[in-house]
């Protein structure tokens, strides 16, 4: 069975920025892990959302069905914003309302 690690990037900051953003919530991810997980067997699907109100709605629809997450917050912004999330590795089959969203585009 595949597993999926989703990661939620707001798109109103600098793309640049957005790839690093999506890079600090994984790693965030992977630490929390360990070596529960074998990266070389994992796919990573990248989401884009508009702003931090598009990310904190995310967060409410992940938590409405039951996924859990890590939250990255960017020092470097404002003392802190939400920039990203990584949702924890799921089974193929239980992405369900995830395959909804958009991918990350620039």
């Amino acid at each position: 069975m595949k597993r999926y690690v989703y990661t939620f990037t707001r798109q109103d900051i600098f793309k640049e920025y957005q790839l690093v953003q999506t890079a600090h919530a994984t790693l965030k991810l992977g630490f929390k892990l360990g070596e529960q997980e074998d990266p070389d067997n994992t796919y990573f699907t990248c989401v884009g959302v508009r702003n931090l109100e598009a990310l904190e709605a995310v967060a409410e629809i992940l938590k409405k069905f039951g996924f859990s997450y890590e939250k990255f917050f960017e020092p470097d912004l404002n003392g802190g914003e939400y920039t990203a999330l990584a949702v924890y590795p799921i089974d193929e089959d239980k992405r369900g309302v995830l395959l909804a969203f958009n991918l990350l585009k620039f």
